[in-house]
């Protein structure tokens, strides 16, 4: 089950628990992605809609047995923005 958590935002870099993820690029509809460095972890940011959504369609093709990463934490940024970390 995934868990709620709190991650800081410093320049291009964010923090969640004893990772940093630097940035990859923006999303087409808003928001950015990010990846710890072995690229095994991936922290996308979004509007509070936006990530619900991912997190409920990701829940409902995993259970489906569709190979899509697993949702391993999301929550809020202290900036308002909303994230989902995913393990690939």
């Amino acid at each position: 089950m995934e868990t709620k958590k709190s991650v800081t935002r410093t320049s291009e870099d964010i923090s969640a628990g004893n990772q940093n993820y630097s940035f990859i690029k923006n999303q087409l509809m808003g928001g950015e992605v990010f990846a710890n460095d072995d690229k095994t972890l991936y922290l996308r940011t979004g509007t509070e809609d936006q990530i619900v959504h991912e997190v409920k369609l990701s829940g409902e093709l995993r259970n489906q047995g569709f190979p899509v990463p697993k949702v391993v934490e999301y929550g809020q940024l202290p900036n308002g923005k909303f994230f989902i970390l995913k393990k690939r």
